[in-house]
């Protein structure tokens, strides 16, 4: 989870009527986007009330899902870019939170995402 913007008041010393936070979630599983929007609206819930204030999540947009390559796919490919820009450029790389539209290919069509390394 991200807080991208924070948003309220007019001056340092006076407490402002309204404050808004925008920012982004993300996750490699939907069930586990769907459990941090359950525990976001759960988390603002408590702590505005603890505050005696009140809190709203007013817009919560699913952007594009993970990438995740598909296994069978990624390693009968493998050997062929190996050949083509030689084995020691071709590295498989941890997943990371970067967002494409080509998971939304990817979730319909076995595909597998790569990228040239930065020389």
């Amino acid at each position: 989870m991200t807080i991208g913007t924070i948003h309220g008041g007019q001056r340092h010393n006076i407490i402002p009527a309204e404050v808004t936070l925008t920012g982004t979630i993300r996750t490699f599983r939907p069930e586990m986007s769907e459990l941090a929007e359950r525990r976001l609206r759960t988390i603002l819930k408590g702590v505005t009330e603890a505050a005696g204030a009140t809190g709203e999540v007013v817009r919560y947009e699913r952007g594009a899902p993970a990438t995740i390559n598909h296994i069978a796919l990624t390693r009968e490919t493998v050997p062929a870019l190996e050949r083509v820009v030689g084995k020691e450029h071709v590295t498989r790389v941890p997943p990371a939170m970067g967002s494409a539209d080509f998971s939304c290919f990817a979730n319909e069509v076995p595909g597998f995402f790569y990228r040239r390394a930065q020389v």
